[in-house]
């Protein structure tokens, strides 16, 4: 009994170790433990539970300063390399950092990288640095903030399914990641003083989009965090509203505010 105490303690500090480890590896052969095309499914889920999925147990984390993704053999498996893979093998790994993250922060050697940016048959969003050799790809927006990092095989693996890792420059932000809904903004031309006034904001079919509203006059009584809002005009005969929505939940690169005016008349007797 004491032997077996024994070996469960040593087996929970080299677990500890271990994680500790993994947790201050950034940005080289594996992230925090796991490495493409070598770990599983379930090498992940013991690292690191379910995650935040439960339609996709070791797909979706969410830590302190990063969202993450990982794509699995199988799952993501549209070229015929990556369907004959062992299933449920990591494909990628996606990092977004969620808090501000700058480039010269990575302490990483230029050494090694090569650089992708913009260009007439590769119309890029952000700037891309891929290590070939290693296998990291890292976009990079205009004021140099890292958006996304992905973790792939390294050179000598990704030979495993060529055709998956053969353009590494598609892992870099593209113009195609960028789903900018229309967002237009309607409410009447003018309203009598005291009628409650309507603004409504219509935007493409994305999901999850949020909607924050600003006005110059009066106060919104309805609707604020959703796509139309109702405001008080008892006290505005004579003014102009003008509301603003701000819509969230979408790529930063597109526009992301509408306005409309209305004029407040006076009451009719």
């Amino acid at each position: 009994m004491f032997l077996n105490l024994k070996m469960k303690f040593l087996h929970a500090v080299v677990t500890v170790l271990f994680l500790a480890a993994a947790a201050s590896m950034t940005y080289s052969k594996s992230w925090r433990g796991i490495v493409p095309l070598k770990s599983t499914r379930a090498n992940v889920r013991q690292l690191w539970g379910d995650g935040t999925d439960p339609r996709d147990p070791g797909g979706k984390y969410t830590l302190a300063k990063e969202a993450v993704q990982i794509l699995y053999s199988g799952k993501d498996g549209y070229l015929e390399c990556a369907k004959q893979l062992p299933a449920d093998l990591v494909l990628q790994i996606i990092v977004n950092p969620t808090s501000t993250l700058r480039l010269d922060s990575l302490g990483l050697e230029t050494k090694g990288l090569t650089t992708a940016g913009p260009a007439h048959d590769a119309p890029l969003r952000s700037k891309g640095f891929i290590n070939d050799e290693d296998g990291f790809v890292i976009s990079v927006g205009v004021k140099d903030d890292v958006e996304k990092v992905v973790y792939i095989p390294t050179k000598t693996d990704r030979a495993r399914c060529p055709e998956y890792y053969e353009n590494l420059v598609r892992f870099v932000n593209d113009i195609v990641c960028i789903l900018c809904p229309t967002i237009s903004t309607s409410c009447p031309d003018t309203i009598e003083a005291g009628t409650p006034l309507t603004f409504t904001a219509t935007t493409s079919s994305l999901p999850n989009l949020t909607y924050k509203w600003t006005v110059s006059e009066g106060r919104i009584t309805e609707g604020q965090g959703t796509a139309y809002i109702t405001v008080d005009t008892k006290k505005l005969e004579g003014k102009t509203v003008n509301a603003t929505v701000e819509v969230g939940g979408m790529d930063p690169a597109c526009p992301k505010t509408s306005s409309c005016s209305t004029q407040v008349a006076a009451r009719k007797n």
